[in-house]
């Protein structure tokens, strides 16, 4: 009888057929924890697995980590950023919490925690994680201009202006927060004060290198006819930040006012551009 010869990848099938076996075991395996393995030795091992970019594996080991030390922040802290490398935010912002129940510096997930769960849509929690960081250190002039700028956004003007003007007391020339005055002014159909404070002598030189400064500057400027110096600064804005809409925005309408309808058209153009380019961006 003649004896059949076998074809090369007849012959690789085997060593084939084990290495898709060995990875549809192993790729998905869940590790087993013996009692005796350190705390130390998993959170090594989800260090490691996050290094080589493998956060679903990664995670595994850090529940285990919050399942045997519950009350540990570092570990927490560490499930945190894990679950944002998955963008499981609301696993997120829960492991940011529990931070705050345990560490000893509860604050060091701020902003964070309220930004995470502005990210998420949770508007509601949101601010009352920035009230929440406030109250954990009530002098820190950060917190006091995230929370104007969460009760600004929120409609809650007199709430905004108080963290404002806190923050002010607190550190005199944070011009975020000198903007953040002035907004509420303009609001308040009170352009005089806000033009004042943005051109007060701690603010005047450092409007120049800030794009939402300028922007607030010009609106003042716009509201009490000063149509030029308006313009001049919305253009130094552009040339700082030209993808911020609501500089365009507000240049179509200084360039409309002042009779350039081809000007005002151009800049409307180009807000609603980069709105919508944003939109996309956002789905």
């Amino acid at each position: 009888m003649q004896q059949r010869e076998f074809h090369p990848l007849e012959l690789a099938l085997p060593a084939v057929y084990l290495i898709v076996v060995y990875y549809a075991l192993f790729s998905t395996f869940t590790p087993f924890f013996s009692k005796s393995q350190s705390g130390h030795s998993i959170y090594e091992r989800a260090h490691l697995l996050m290094r080589r970019g493998n956060f679903s594996q990664a995670l595994v080991y850090v529940q285990e980590l919050n399942n045997q030390y519950p009350a540990n922040h570092v570990y927490w802290m560490l499930r945190a950023d894990v679950e944002h490398r998955l963008n499981h935010i609301p696993a997120e912002t829960h492991a940011l919490e529990q931070v705050i129940v345990y560490s000893s510096v509860p604050d060091e997930v701020c902003p964070r925690i309220a930004e995470t769960y502005r990210e998420a849509g949770e508007n509601e929690k949101s601010l009352d994680a920035y009230r929440r960081c406030l109250k954990m250190d009530p002098h820190n002039s950060d917190f006091h201009l995230y929370l104007g700028l969460a009760e600004e956004r929120a409609g809650n003007s007199e709430a905004a202006f108080k963290n404002y003007q806190a923050c002010l007391e607190r550190s005199a020339a944070y011009l975020d927060c000198s903007t953040g005055l002035a907004r509420i002014h303009l609001g308040r159909q009170k352009p005089q004060a806000a033009l004042a404070i943005m051109n007060s002598p701690v603010n005047k030189a450092n409007v120049e290198g800030d794009a939402d400064a300028l922007l607030t500057r010009a609106m003042a400027q716009r509201a009490v006819g000063l149509k030029d110096l308006a313009l001049a600064d919305l253009r130094k804005a552009i040339l700082r930040a030209p993808t911020y809409a609501d500089v365009w925005s507000e240049l179509a309408t200084v360039e409309r006012e002042a009779g350039h309808k081809r000007e005002a058209e151009e800049a409307t153009r180009k807000a609603n551009e980069l709105r919508a380019a944003r939109a996309g961006e956002k789905k």
